[in-house]
C-alpha cells in the first residue's frame, strides 16, 4: 500500500509540473511533448486509483468522488495539448 501511495503522489505531482515546465518552452512541438507527458502522468494516476479500488484500499464511493476530477483534468490538458497545433 505504501508503494502505491508513493507512486500516486509522484504521478499527481508530475502532471502539473510538466504543464508548468512545458508552458515555458518556446517551440510548440516541445510544449506539446510536455503536455503529453502530463497526460501520461494523469493516466497513470487514474490507473493507480483503479488499482487501489481493486485492492480494496479505497471504497467505490471514494473512487467515484475522485474520478470525475481526473477525467475533467484530462479533458483540459487535452485541450491545452491540442492548442499547440492550432
Amino acid at each position: 500500500m505504501y508503494r502505491l501511495v508513493d507512486q500516486m503522489c509522484r504521478a499527481a505531482a508530475s502532471a502539473p509540473t510538466n504543464i508548468a515546465e512545458g508552458s515555458r518552452k518556446t517551440s510548440q512541438k516541445e510544449r506539446a511533448r510536455y503536455y503529453e507527458t502530463s497526460l501520461c502522468s494523469l493516466e497513470e494516476l487514474h490507473y493507480q486509483y483503479v488499482l487501489a479500488l481493486d485492492l480494496s484500499y479505497i471504497t467505490q464511493e471514494q473512487f467515484a468522488k475522485i474520478e470525475p476530477h481526473i477525467r475533467r483534468t484530462s479533458f483540459l490538458i487535452h485541450k491545452l495539448h491540442a492548442s499547440c497545433f492550432s
